[in-house]
């Protein structure tokens, strides 16, 4: 049998394997270590329930109101965020060329038969729980996709998986890839692209069980369950599946009687011994299969609801079942179904058990309500005010369920016997939720098309330091500041005013109009605050770039040299969402003592970026004839480059993008 997983290469080192005793400890935990709501592993959490412990979770929110920190994602991912160690994961893939933007609510024609034939850079990126900071971002794969994606999904929909010491990140069709928390690959499988259904792309995510991984691939080719070693990738088994392609991603339910693989598909629910053998089957699904199954207190749920189907059940199951235990016409029930709706489950949200209540969202705007033991109706499906295009699946803590639209709205209701809508919150116009949330603490971290949000109560996101206050200026402004002095490199520090720099020095206008010395003989020109406050300073007298940390004082040199070549005159700098740092380096006056110069010995003017891993890249060589001026534009796709050659008679006076 031909594993789908193939090619595997390994660059596990030795230092990173794991003591005797520890590995055994982490096995028999399996991925329930430290998963006391310190960290959040997987797709829906650790259990697999998408529910909050902390009784300080907010409730409320803005763009700006109990958000402690919102990071810019480049590039497309509908992949939930996992969080481990104070570090939070998230996966986006970034097409190089011309893209269209996803299209919310349900709809025919987003299908897309051929794949876009620009590059795409699929990429894990890693912040910082507690400011938002980028800390690394690592691109596993760069090629133009194989397969299509339908024009509202992503090539970054499926959800990493941790064990607290690796992050195990698949992206169908493309690859699986176990790194370290610091990004490194320890090891990597390239995957056999399949057709999958419409061309509509994948998403179910992979989990981890005592030290093996699992990875369903359902396609219209040939669809597989595999179980490979975590440790180093191995294939340890794998079995063939008579479904077609399906989106939903596998539950180990580990009960009183067993541990089992519970995987959803269009032509039965089936559910594997750890050794791949088959247990029991269950059929009557929809025709598509998203949501995810889970327990909750000793009964398994699982459901589908393809729209244009008239088969749409929710199951609730007991354990120990052997066999074929479909149910048979007319039935609800039998000796392990413990109750079913045939018309009652959701098309894309998986549904969510809470005090004794299993409710049901669905994508059209309707909630309804179930008691989770006995299957009896509560309350049937409500139409949410205002609500349409649901996507996300619901979560709930504090005695309140949550339900994010595609708007970016979430919809806050009170749980219990009755249909109430407490309030609305909402996020930036121009943005667009689809991927489920994760909860770690007292911190709710929520990913749109465009953003990552960290809400957390009593948080308030401070504006961006780039406006300049109107209290600085009369109101009938422009108005001349000074008369000379000012020449590069204006930066804006809501605290300390305006820095500049003239005359060899920086100077400081602060926020009442006083002008002050700030820093003398820096040899600067521009300058620049990044999101943490730091002042980046290029300074062309020592042919380098320098960061200040406001804070303690200490300056650090980010770069003096680019493969052992000094720079000319670091000249102007900017930054991108990411981190990212960008400065030009060309050479105004004398060239004689130029040190930057091509293989051919070429004098180069270039670009430079300085990643948040302290790697520096050239990423203009001669393609401008003198850059000076930089800037990123808002969804950090474009960097301008302004092209200023007046050394010379006819030198280049051009902006570039």
């Amino acid at each position: 049998m031909t594993s789908l997983l193939s090619n595997a290469k390994s660059n596990v080192d030795q230092t990173c394997h794991r003591a005797g005793a520890l590995l055994l400890i982490f096995m028999w935990l399996g991925i329930s270590v430290g998963h006391a709501q310190d960290s959040w592993p997987q797709f829906r959490g650790a259990e697999s329930r998408g529910i909050g412990t902390d009784s300080r979770l907010p409730d409320r929110w803005s763009t700006t109101d109990n958000v402690a920190w919102r990071q810019a994602i480049p590039g497309r991912g509908w992949s939930s965020p996992v969080v481990v160690k104070d570090r939070v994961f998230l996966t986006t893939v970034i097409n190089t060329g011309e893209s269209e933007p996803p299209k919310k609510g349900l709809y025919f024609g987003g299908d897309r038969p051929e794949p876009s034939p620009a590059i795409h850079l699929w990429k894990v990126l890693c912040f910082r729980l507690n400011d938002g900071a980028l800390l690394w971002e690592q691109t596993l794969h760069e090629a133009a996709p194989t397969t299509p994606i339908h024009l509202k999904s992503s090539y970054a929909s499926e959800t990493p998986v941790s064990d607290g010491e690796r992050l195990y990140v698949y992206f169908g069709n493309v690859g699986l890839f176990c790194l370290d928390l610091n990004g490194q690959t320890i090891w990597s499988q390239q995957i056999e692209p399949h057709k999958m259904r419409y061309g509509w792309g994948t998403a179910a995510s992979p989990i981890l069980h005592d030290g093996r991984l699992y990875v369903i691939d359902d396609n219209d080719e040939q669809s597989t369950l595999t179980a490979l070693d975590a440790e180093n990738g191995q294939q340890i088994w794998q079995v063939k599946r008579e479904e077609g392609s399906n989106w939903s991603t596998p539950f180990v339910w580990k009960n009183a009687e067993r541990t089992e693989l519970i995987t959803l598909g269009s032509q039965a629910v089936r559910a594997y011994d750890l050794n791949g053998e088959e247990l029991w089957s269950l059929r009557g699904m929809s025709s598509i299969t998203i949501a995810t199954p889970y327990e909750s207190d000793g009964l398994l749920f699982i459901s589908s609801g393809y729209v244009g189907d008239q088969q749409r059940p929710l199951y609730a199951i007991r354990p120990g079942a052997t066999g074929d235990i479909s149910l048979q016409e007319e039935e609800t029930t039998n000796e392990y179904i413990v109750w079913s709706e045939p018309q009652g489950g959701p098309y894309n949200p998986t549904t969510i058990v809470y005090e004794g209540r299993l409710y049901v969202l669905y994508d059209r705007g309707l909630l309804a309500c179930y008691d989770a033991a006995t299957g009896r109706t509560i309350y049937s499906p409500q139409r949410i005010p205002d609500g349409r295009a649901f996507t996300s699946s619901p979560w709930a803590y504090n005695g309140k369920l949550f339900c994010l639209n595609e708007d970016g709205k979430t919809f806050v209701f009170a749980t219990g016997d009755e249909f109430k809508l407490l309030h609305i919150n909402e996020l930036a116009e121009d943005d667009m939720g689809m991927a489920s949330p994760a909860i770690v603490g007292d911190r709710l971290l929520v990913r749109t098309a465009a953003r990552l949000y960290c809400l957390q109560q009593g948080a308030q996101l401070k504006p961006l330091a780039m406006k300049l206050p109107r209290e600085i200026f009369a109101e009938d402004a422009p108005q001349q500041l000074l008369e000379r002095g000012a020449g590069e490199g204006p930066a804006y520090h809501p605290e300390l005013g305006v820095l500049f720099s003239g005359e060899g020095q920086i100077q400081r206008y602060d926020l009442q109009g006083k002008l002050q010395l700030y820093r003398d003989a820096a040899g600067s020109n521009g300058l620049l605050f990044d999101q943490q406050g730091r002042l980046i300073v290029c300074e062309p007298g020592q042919r380098r770039l320098t960061r200040t940390d406001l804070t303690t004082g200490a300056t650090e040199v980010l770069s003096d040299r680019f493969d052992g070549m000094r720079y000319n005159a670091t000249n102007d700098v900017t930054v991108d969402s990411r981190g990212r740092i960008y400065f030009s380096d060309p050479q105004y006056g004398p060239r004689t003592d130029m040190e930057m110069l091509d293989e051919s010995g070429r004098a180069v003017e270039g670009v430079y970026r300085v990643d948040v891993d302290g790697s520096v890249h050239r990423i203009i060589t001669h393609e401008v004839d003198r850059p000076n001026g930089l800037e990123v534009s808002a969804d950090d796709r474009y960097l301008y480059v302004a092209d200023n050659n007046n050394n010379s008679v006819g030198g280049a006076r051009r902006l570039w993008r």
